[in-house]
């Protein structure tokens, strides 16, 4: 008789010790399949996208008319132009939109996405080509930073502020706003239209704790003041005596336009102001308003609650011009 070979028990899996793996905020972020250059029929010829060839992108001509290249070429405008409060000027792609619908007509240029977005470290990127006139002449890239973590922010939203991005840089290539990367023309521009200015901000320190320190930073002339802003950067010796000599001139339409902007958001009548100023400083118009009164005028202007009717303590009266 053959001996009975005896089964072994199964044996029972050991409950793992390894604590279970917690879901974070960069697991839960989107999957987004990346767009990449593959060979199709030959070595040279590549897709980027379904029915687009990028061997025969860059041989495409655009034949502007007259008209067009009038507007092309024109220098930004002043006042198209913001700056960041590093100092860094720019212009926003409403700008850019406005700017190709003048040369070329509303609808007769589209910005097509040409591959399907990527996140690349902490950005979303997304290749774009600018159509004009149906004809492929201008490619870049859209790219915006991308934090899963932060509530304001959508995926969605991201991707969208790629196109302002890809806009921007279309532009350039096609020689639009070509003076932003002109150094001495952006000198010209921050010295007529920009000031420094002192802000108080607030810096996290090693300990956790906050302190209130002040910084400069930059902000058009004509634009409300920053938050915080304490006033404007010392000037130099030079520019104090030109400052001098224009004390009791009359302001510049910039700061005209920011008298009214500020009257604006504090929700000023148009009639109770030329009042105030007719029987504070007998004067008619806000063009009579002069450099030496100006900041003191603001400050009346920006104080929450009517304007006052009597005269302040110290308060000039100014004589008409």
């Amino acid at each position: 008789m053959s001996k009975r070979t005896k089964k072994r028990p199964a044996r029972r899996a050991k409950p793992s010790t390894k604590p279970a793996k917690k879901t974070t905020a960069l697991a839960r972020r989107p999957k987004v399949l990346t767009a990449e250059l593959v060979p199709a029929n030959g070595a040279t010829d590549r897709v980027v996208s379904v029915g687009f060839r990028l061997d025969t992108f860059g041989l495409v001509e655009l034949k502007a008319t007259n008209a067009e290249e009038k507007v092309l070429a024109r220098e930004p405008r002043a006042d198209d132009v913001l700056i960041k409060p590093t100092g860094q000027p720019y212009i926003p792609h409403a700008v850019y939109t406005k700017w190709l619908n003048e040369a070329f007509g509303r609808g007769s240029w589209q910005l097509v996405a040409v591959g399907l977005p990527a996140l690349a470290e902490k950005s979303v990127v997304c290749p774009y080509i600018l159509y004009v006139h149906t004809r492929p002449i201008a490619m870049g890239h859209g790219e915006q930073e991308y934090f899963p973590t932060n509530r304001d922010q959508t995926y969605g939203d991201a991707l969208e502020s790629t196109y302002a991005s890809a806009l921007r840089r279309c532009c350039k290539h096609l020689g639009i706003g070509i003076e932003l990367w002109d150094r001495a023309w952006l000198s010209a521009w921050k010295s007529k239209n920009a000031v420094q200015v002192r802000v108080e901000v607030s810096r996290k320190q090693d300990d956790g704790s906050w302190k209130k320190t002040e910084a400069v930073q930059w902000r058009r002339k004509l634009d409300e003041p920053l938050k915080g802003e304490l006033g404007t950067r010392n000037a130099t010796r030079k520019e104090s005596s030109v400052e001098h000599a224009d004390i009791d001139k009359s302001i510049s339409e910039p700061k005209r336009d920011r008298f009214w902007k500020i009257a604006r958001r504090m929700g000023r009548n148009e009639a109770d102001i030329k009042h105030w100023l007719k029987t504070h400083y007998q004067i008619d118009r806000t063009d009579q308003i002069t450099n030496r009164h100006y900041d003191k005028i603001v400050t009346v202007l920006e104080r929450p609650g009517d304007l006052p009717n009597g005269h302040e303590p110290g308060e000039e009266i100014m004589g008409g011009v």
